[in-house]
């Protein structure tokens, strides 16, 4: 039901409407009301004496807000837009004789009635201004509060068809992930479009592909596309709500339309009305989306069937983001491989060729390329004209086919650097310097998936780890508990049981020493490196007696090989890596080489042991993966993670290869020469 609200009052008897102020149903009913009747009247009336005391529609209460408590005279008017819609009621009582006091001489005249005609077209302009100047406050004050996105949109819908008479109205927004308009508000109608893709044949379909605003008299005589959503739809007015941005390209939102029940309901004024009230929407859309896409990004991370998402699907919907806030139509996230020392792409959008890319292109950490400076630097950077900056690898432009301004930005998780965040566009808006800090809160998101998942990994290599020497303990305790075995079988099960337990010990004490060393932060001192290959190989000399291998130091004339760095850690990553070559060799030799190449010390450690195999070679550093399995041999699959993460943080590599004459391995250790400080 229509209501009309109290919004003011001037009388001499000094009295003040109660907050708060009262509103009136819009009827029509004996004893409901007098000013509710005129008001559903629609007319300029005027009443007197009599015809005014015993009205039929009068409450019967006092007027206690005139001087006497009596109705000597009245005059009302209404106050209604160029459609004829009500927007209010002016209602003036008891005219002042020539004395100045009222009474039952004074009457309204046809002068009054003329200055009320005048007085209500100003106050109708008034109240239009007035709603329009609520409305565009109502926006800068969402634009702090961006988290109530759903109600403030059924808000603006409503008023705007309050604005233009509509009978319901809809917005509908584009969702990139769905690559379709989505209904995202409605009012009036049966509700049941909120939520749905708008359907390709339709007026509002067709305004986001013309880019233009429709206005139809009589939908019955159009013909162009259109969608019946509600059949009682006689008149309808469709605009679109896009942005411009610095560069003057345009960023297409949605659409936002209004029906009604008329024919010839709207024209050009509501139709440009429209237009403003979408371009002031478009703005706040724009400027809270920043928050509202990352809310969202926050709500898929901390969803509980994130557990089971494939990481990649996460970092595709940051970047979808990204594109929703910027209109950045490509983008990529490259995550960082420390113990293998590159970059591999682990996401993209934008374009479904480069899907095959994915987890297969990666940045060496010596190549010249945007990306890997900023995984270096752990800075952002903007490149203008990367076909003109050496900074840029010519190469991933020309794979990617990126042309544009360029803008990399680092993914830093616990004060690392996990991966790179490129952007780009083909077809939308270009990046520019200012998002360089624009972008942190989604590279935030992206560095804290990256290491989310990275987590999860370890954890199931550890499960798996755990759960297969469980499963061999439980079964040989079986058939300990056999009575039937013979004693010889017993003993022979009960040397594997402890073979087994072992092997459990050394996983988890393996995975606390691997963590430790994560945690500690590294000591920065003078060393001797001739010294630490020295004490290493003499450590390691009686177990390669013990196993019939031949083990060789072969270190360089210069006596002293000076570095500053955590020695302690270093000597605990030679260790890992000689102890990993001692464990595949069961006969021949291992050998040690210290040498000094340039600004580098190397340490080579070659073994004649068994290889590994061409499709394990990028599996080696990942933790938990060992190649000891069976034979009387186990491995945690940690030393040469603990290894390589150590000599990373030290500035250096751990490298694998492949020995091209005969069977074995090369794990090259290289750490660069630093002077104190």
């Amino acid at each position: 039901m229509r209501r009309l609200e109290f919004v003011g009052e001037d009388c001499e008897s000094g009295y003040v409407q109660p907050e708060p102020h009262p509103k009136l149903p819009i009827r029509s009913r004996k004893r409901g009301g007098l000013t509710s009747h005129l008001a559903n009247c629609g007319l300029i009336v005027r009443l007197h004496g009599q015809s005014l005391r015993e009205n039929e529609y009068r409450a019967g209460h006092r007027a206690i807000h005139l001087i006497d408590g009596v109705d000597y005279s009245l005059l009302s008017f209404p106050l209604k837009n160029r459609k004829g819609q009500l927007l209010g009621l002016v209602k003036v009582q008891n005219k002042k004789d020539s004395n100045g006091k009222p009474g039952t001489q004074a009457k309204f005249t046809n002068t009054d009635v003329s200055l009320a005609v005048f007085l209500s077209t100003r106050l109708v302009v008034a109240l239009q201004g007035k709603e329009l100047v609520s409305f565009f406050k109502s926006l800068s004050a969402w634009q702090s509060d961006p988290g109530q996105l759903s109600s403030f949109e059924s808000t603006t819908v409503a008023r705007a068809a309050d604005l233009v008479g509509a009978d319901q109205g809809s917005l509908a927004l584009w969702d990139e992930s769905k690559r379709a308009l989505i209904i995202t508000a409605q009012v009036g109608g049966d509700g049941k479009r909120i939520r749905t893709r708008v359907p390709r044949r339709s007026v509002i379909q067709t305004v986001w592909n013309r880019r233009e605003s429709i206005c139809i008299a009589d939908v019955r005589q159009y013909q162009g596309p259109y969608f019946a959503f509600d059949p009682k739809t006689r008149s309808k007015v469709a605009v679109l709500l896009a942005t411009r941005d610095a560069s003057a390209h345009l960023r297409l939102i949605g659409v936002l339309s209004v029906d009604s029940y008329t024919k010839d309901n709207f024209d050009t004024q509501d139709q440009e009305m429209l237009e403003g009230v979408a371009d002031a929407l478009a703005a706040a859309i724009i400027s809270a989306r920043p928050e509202t896409s990352i809310r969202h990004a926050l709500a898929s991370l901390s969803a509980p069937a994130r557990v089971y998402a494939e990481p990649k699907k996460l970092l595709v919907s940051i970047l979808e983001r990204v594109r929703e806030t910027y209109g950045f139509d490509r983008g990529l996230i490259y995550v960082a491989e420390e113990m293998s020392n590159l970059l591999r792409l682990g996401a993209q959008m934008g374009d479904h060729h480069h899907e095959q890319l994915v987890g297969r292109y990666t940045h060496g950490a010596n190549m010249d390329s945007l990306a890997v400076r900023v995984w270096k630097s752990g800075e952002p950077l903007y490149s203008e004209r990367p076909r003109e900056d050496s900074r840029v690898s010519q190469d991933g432009l020309d794979v990617f086919g990126i042309e544009g301004p360029l803008l990399g930005f680092p993914l830093v998780h616990s004060g690392k650097t996990v991966g790179v965040l490129i952007g780009w566009s083909s077809d939308g808006p270009k990046p520019r310097f200012e998002h360089q800090q624009q972008l942190a809160p989604f590279a935030q998101l992206a560095a804290a998936e990256i290491a989310i998942s990275y987590a999860y990994g370890l954890l199931d290599e550890w499960i798996h780890n755990i759960a297969q020497p469980t499963q061999n303990v439980r079964g040989l305790v079986d058939v300990i508990l056999r009575n039937n075995q013979q004693q010889s079988n017993k003993l022979r099960f009960l040397a594997t049981l402890g073979a087994e337990i072992g092997h459990l010990v050394a996983v988890v004490e393996r995975s606390r020493l691997m963590r430790q060393h994560q945690r500690l932060a590294p000591v920065v001192e003078e060393y001797c490196l001739r010294q630490v290959v020295e004490s290493m190989y003499h450590a390691f000399l009686r177990r390669a007696y013990e196993k019939g291998i031949n083990l060789q130091l072969v270190l360089p004339e210069v006596r002293e090989c000076l570095n500053y760095g955590d020695e302690n850690r270093v000597s605990i990553a030679l260790d890992e890596v000689v102890n990993n070559a001692l464990n595949h060799t069961d006969q021949g030799r291992v050998k040690i080489e210290l040498m000094e190449v340039d600004e580098w010390f190397k340490i080579s450690v070659t073994d004649d042991g068994d290889g590994v195999p061409e499709a394990y070679t990028k599996e080696i550093f990942r933790p938990y993966f060992s190649l000891l399995r069976g034979g009387g041999r186990s491995g945690t699959g940690l030393g040469l993670t603990i290894a390589s993460g150590i000599i990373v943080e030290e500035g250096g590599t751990l490298t694998f290869t492949r020995r091209e004459t005969s069977p074995g391995s090369i794990f090259t250790v290289a750490l660069p020469r630093r002077s104190k400080a």
